[in-house]
């Protein structure tokens, strides 16, 4: 994938996938913008990078057939970072893009089994919860494992609990956030080490998302782009 500086017109029907990542090694907090619609970028997905260090914006052309397919969907999900790379997917495939190399690599899923979570960051490791696509089945937390040097889906754990529908987010401390499957479905938090079930006693219009939330030092002073104002064109310096 080659880098380059470009003026990219947005526009207003589709203002593309946002995500803020702190990066460690340059010691700098960063804005990675995806865009994937054919009107906008003809199909190609341009990765946006912002650098608050450098207040410049580059762009990251991704030409490899394997992430373009994966990732030329107008509403995919961004994040999370984990050790380095950020991951996002859909149901077959799960793309990482590591935020130094600045390469994206597109891991298969299980071909037999249905997904139930978004990816998620579970105890430092990327992990999504699958179910076998036979009804009633058991449904399990598997991780992206590396071991030497070959990538590979393991499972963890059984979840026991017939009505859970999907998994948003893995909290810490245990907590799983999600939703049950049925049309008007309630939010809950699942203690997978104690098997414990708890609903969240919030109407669905009420409740937008759960965060972890964790102390941080950032600040949006500075940041002074208004990157909601798709419509003019983006001068990227």
């Amino acid at each position: 994938m080659a880098c380059s500086k470009q003026k990219v017109v947005v526009h207003d029907s589709y203002a593309g996938n946002l995500a803020f990542y702190f990066d460690s090694i340059s010691d700098d907090y960063k804005v990675l913008r995806l865009l994937c619609e054919e009107t906008t970028t003809g199909g190609l997905p341009i990765l946006q990078i912002y650098s608050t260090n450098d207040n410049s914006w580059k762009e990251i052309y991704v030409h490899d057939t394997s992430p373009t397919n994966v990732m030329s969907y107008p509403y995919l999900k961004l994040g999370p970072v984990i050790n380095g790379a950020m991951y996002m997917g859909r149901k077959e495939y799960v793309v990482s893009f590591d935020l130094q190399s600045e390469v994206c690599t597109v891991v298969p899923t299980p071909s037999s089994m249905v997904r139930y979570s978004d990816i998620l960051d579970f105890e430092d490791s990327v992990a999504i919860i699958f179910g076998s696509k036979d009804k009633g089945s058991e449904i399990s937390l598997w991780t992206l494992d590396n071991i030497h040097d070959s990538t590979s889906w393991n499972k963890k754990f059984d979840i026991e609990q017939d009505n859970m529908g999907w998994i948003y987010s893995c909290l810490g401390g245990g907590l799983l956030y999600g939703r049950t499957r049925e049309d008007v479905g309630e939010f809950f938090l699942y203690d997978y080490r104690k098997k414990d079930f708890k609903y969240i006693p919030l109407s669905d219009s009420r409740l937008k998302t759960v965060l972890k939330y964790t102390e941080t030092i950032a600040s949006i002073e500075g940041l002074n782009h208004d990157l909601f104002k798709f419509s003019k064109t983006l001068s990227l310096i």
